[in-house]
């Protein structure tokens, strides 16, 4: 993960390093580099997706019996896909990394419980599909006082599909 960290820090960087007053060195951004960039977040995507630590997830929600407290826990990512992943530079703007296509499969189990007169509960495992694209465009200045800073201009989350199936308990 740290990788990815220093990889997205040398790009939003590497472009305003000639904007300090007496710089030490100019930065000439290519094609070339930039595809050595996509393949090396690429890669680093793949890797780091498929260790994804994802926490359990709980609370309570109202229905028409009363409050329902349930929990989603263990949740593993299976297997994931990245379709692409396109690395461009934005004039006047800096850099924009967009991937598509990213197919992610997970498991999990879930429990609901309804405490009170009536007790209800139940508990199982589910199978989560889900295909989803992502679009990032960041920029770097120089602060007055020569420091440098990125920002996020423009973030952008799609997602086109989401199949859940639910196993055990009532469910089956």
């Amino acid at each position: 993960m740290m990788h990815a960290k220093l990889l997205v820090l040398s790009l939003f960087f590497m472009f305003d390093v000639s904007l300090a007053n007496n710089p030490g060195f100019a930065v000439r951004v290519t094609n070339k580099g930039l595809g050595y960039v996509r393949d090396l977040a690429l890669q680093l995507l793949r890797e780091n997706i498929q260790h994804m630590n994802i926490p359990d997830q709980s609370g309570e929600a109202g229905t028409i019996i009363g409050k329902v407290r349930y929990a989603v826990s263990n949740i593993g990512v299976q297997s994931a896909s990245v379709g692409s992943l396109d690395v461009s530079l934005v004039s006047g703007t800096g850099v924009r990394v967009a991937t598509s296509s990213v197919s992610i499969q997970m498991k999990a189990d879930w429990r609901y419980k309804k405490g009170g007169f009536i007790h209800i509960s139940d508990h199982g495992s589910l199978d989560l599909k889900t295909t989803v694209d992502l679009s990032v465009t960041g920029t770097s200045r120089m602060t007055p006082y020569g420091q440098p800073t990125a920002s996020v201009q423009g973030c952008q989350f799609n997602v086109h599909r989401v199949d859940v199936h639910f196993h055990g308990g009532a469910s089956d």
